[in-house]
């Protein structure tokens, strides 16, 4: 006879639904997952408090915010209980609760937690762990949905929680850019787990293999081939490509029928670029190992003239450019990488219009989120677009700029990574100043010639814009 347990789950339904877990045995409970905000923290808080039983343990599946956003309040009622997460989550935590929370508040301000607490126990591939009553099989998977995915398996009641490699009838997060290695770990499982009895998933209703696996592989690759008929052979989307993929991917999947599992009006948005950069990067070698540093190869600002792997840093860029050109000397590499970072500190972190006169091409092509409707393409449009946005919106007074990469390639390319904080002090948009600090985390990617600034892609995930879009009549709880 199998040990009796029961399992109660919290979601919250609709648009940004995400699955928490109680495992309830005659004496105690256990939890995967924690919610996102507070308030479905608390609400999933109640939920166990009616159990009248003691929690034993946490486990978090992975990093996403959506998953790990109520730990601390579940903690605070139960203080002492182990949390157990991958190395690799325990790592993502420690690296970026700080600017992870600052991110998230953006987005939900009040809404989410202060701190997201360190997990203080590891689990790896292969353990055994005692959860309610229950020993539960680990296995860890690497990078695919997330940078990685920790999973439990039961044999004696015939269950596997997988946690978000698969979300039953929702619309994915791709953002990670690992849908290659998702994809095969499905297959994986699949074969693994095909004879399991109820499969659990991270989104979306429990049910059998059947129903998770194989339907999240047919969802990714469906998605994946409206990106690639797009891009054909190409690297990078305008805006009327994008606006097809979605009308193609509301044909076959209705987001009224597929909720998001990140529950943002734009998430198709965001996957479609996503997809883009992982499928335009894939057979790419831009990058070298290392570029031959100047004197102030590292000036303890962030700065690093060792370039990593390709696929790491091309995965952070949203419009990927043209393969390598030609390479250039060291002296030119260097000169490139201090024009890119003027510009950054001086132009972008400072307002400085007289960085843009001295360091930008008249016939500059700029592709911004700044002007969603196409390339900006002189540099006085240039100065026009971040006077008529960032320079009317924030206060440069007492802005800060944290440079996190600065990274150049064999033909000269400058890619900036950078972190910056301004007061929101003039209206954007049509929403009147808030005075709250706002953070901008973005990414350029420079093309100079002859000491000029010939070609700039940005990638931006700013609290700023979510905050213009809260703003403009999108309530919050459509978002939570």
């Amino acid at each position: 006879m199998p040990t009796p347990l029961t399992i109660e789950r919290y979601t919250k339904p609709g648009q940004g639904s995400v699955n928490s877990y109680i495992l309830v045995s005659e004496s105690s409970i256990a939890l995967i997952d924690t919610q996102r905000t507070l308030p479905e923290a608390r609400e999933l808080l109640a939920k166990m408090q009616a159990t009248g039983k003691p929690l034993e343990a946490i486990v978090l599946s992975h990093e996403h915010p959506d998953h790990i956003g109520g730990v601390k309040l579940i903690l605070d009622h139960y203080p002492g209980v182990p949390v157990y997460a991958s190395q690799t989550t325990i790592d993502y935590i420690t690296r970026e609760k700080e600017p992870l929370v600052k991110l998230m508040k953006g987005f939900f301000a009040d809404a989410f937690a202060d701190d997201i607490p360190v997990p203080d126990q590891v689990l790896a591939d292969g353990d055994v762990i005692q959860l309610a009553g229950i020993d539960w099989s680990v296995q860890e998977l690497g990078a695919g949905e997330a940078s990685s995915m920790l999973l439990l398996h039961s044999s004696d009641q015939d269950i596997l929680f997988c946690a978000d490699t698969v979300g039953n009838h929702m619309t994915a997060w791709v953002g990670d850019q690992h849908v290659d290695a998702w994809l095969a770990q499905l297959d994986d499982l699949g074969r693994r787990y095909g004879a399991v009895g109820t499969v659990y998933p991270g989104h979306g209703d429990a049910g059998p293999p059947s129903d998770m696996f194989a339907p999240q592989q047919r969802f990714l690759r469906f998605f994946r081939d409206l990106v690639r008929k797009e891009l054909n052979g190409g690297s990078r989307l305008d805006e009327d490509a994008i606006g097809r993929i979605k009308s193609g991917l509301e044909a076959e999947y209705p987001i009224a029928s597929y909720p998001g599992v990140a529950g943002f009006p734009f998430l198709a948005d965001w996957n479609a670029g996503a997809m883009a950069a992982e499928l335009a990067h894939r057979d790419w070698s831009v990058f070298t190992a290392e570029v031959p540093p100047g004197p102030d190869a590292n000036d303890g600002q962030g700065a690093s003239a060792a370039a990593p792997d390709a696929m790491d840093v091309s995965a952070r860029f949203a419009r990927p450019v043209r393969p390598a050109g030609e390479a250039v000397s060291p002296e030119v590499q260097r000169a490139n990488l201090a024009i890119a970072r003027e510009f950054v500190e001086r132009g972008l972190g400072q307002g400085d219009m007289d960085a843009f006169d001295r360091l930008v091409s008249p016939q500059v092509w700029v592709s911004t989120g700044l002007k969603p409707g196409g390339p900006i393409t002189s540099r006085d449009e240039y100065k026009a677009v971040i006077g008529a946005t960032l320079g009317r919106a924030l206060s440069f007074e007492n802005a800060d700029l944290m440079i996190e990469d600065a990274l150049v390639t064999t033909d000269g390319r400058a890619i900036i990574r950078f972190t910056s904080h301004a007061d929101h002090a003039g209206e954007l948009d049509g929403v009147a100043p808030t005075g709250r600090r706002l953070t901008l985390a973005e990414t350029h990617l420079f093309r100079i010639e002859d000491g000029l600034i010939v070609e700039n892609y940005v990638g931006a995930l700013n609290p700023m814009h979510w905050e213009m879009i809260y703003s403009d009549g999108i309530k919050r709880e459509q978002l939570a």
